[in-house]
C-alpha cells in the first residue's frame, strides 16, 4: 500500500525536474513540461507534483473560477444570493505517469487536491468544486468515493458541480 512509500508532494518549483514526466497523454505531459511554471509564476494556477523516492509519479493543477448561479441546481442555490456568480475551486488537471498508474498514487493525488481545496475555501470561501472532463476521468480512475471524501473536508456546505 501507499504507506510502504516515501511519498513527497509539493509545489512545483523552478528547479522540477519535468522533463521525463509521462501519463499516456501528450496535452497533460505538454502542459506540466512547458506551461505550468509559467502560469504559476503569472497567477493563474498553483500545480502540485507527486514524488515517490525522488522519482515523479503525478501532479494536479488547481485554479480559482467561478460558478454561474444559472447552472446550479436550485437546491444548491443560497436564497438572496445578489452575485451572478458563486466562487469555486477548479481541479484543472491531474495526471499519473504510466509507471505509476492503477497503484493508488491517483488517489493520493485527488486527496491533496481535496486537501488544497478545503485550504482555499476556508481562507477566501469557495462553495464548489469545478472541473471538466478530468473530473469523471480522475474518479474512474481513482475509484474512490468522492461524497465521502468531499464531506469529511468540507461538510455539507460545499456542493461539487461537473461540466461535462
Amino acid at each position: 500500500m501507499l504507506e510502504d512509500y516515501r511519498i513527497r508532494i509539493h509545489q512545483l518549483t523552478k528547479t522540477t525536474d519535468v522533463s521525463n514526466f509521462d501519463c499516456g497523454i501528450p496535452e497533460l505531459n505538454e502542459y506540466l513540461q512547458h506551461d505550468a511554471y509559467r502560469n504559476q509564476t503569472e497567477w493563474l494556477s498553483v500545480t502540485k507534483v507527486m514524488f515517490l523516492d525522488g522519482n515523479l509519479v503525478g501532479y494536479f493543477t488547481i485554479t480559482p473560477d467561478t460558478l454561474h448561479k444559472g447552472r446550479i441546481d436550485i437546491s444548491d442555490k443560497l436564497n438572496d444570493y445578489p452575485y451572478q456568480k458563486y466562487p469555486a475551486v477548479k481541479l484543472a488537471r491531474l495526471a499519473v505517469d504510466k509507471s505509476y498508474q492503477h497503484r493508488g498514487f491517483g488517489k493520493a493525488l485527488m486527496r491533496e487536491f481535496f486537501y488544497t481545496a478545503h485550504q482555499i475555501a476556508k481562507i477566501e470561501g469557495s462553495r464548489f468544486i469545478k472541473s471538466y472532463f478530468l473530473f469523471r476521468l480522475a474518479f474512474d480512475f481513482c475509484n474512490c468515493n468522492f461524497i465521502a471524501i468531499l464531506y469529511k473536508f468540507f461538510g455539507s456546505a460545499v456542493r461539487t458541480h461537473q461540466s461535462i
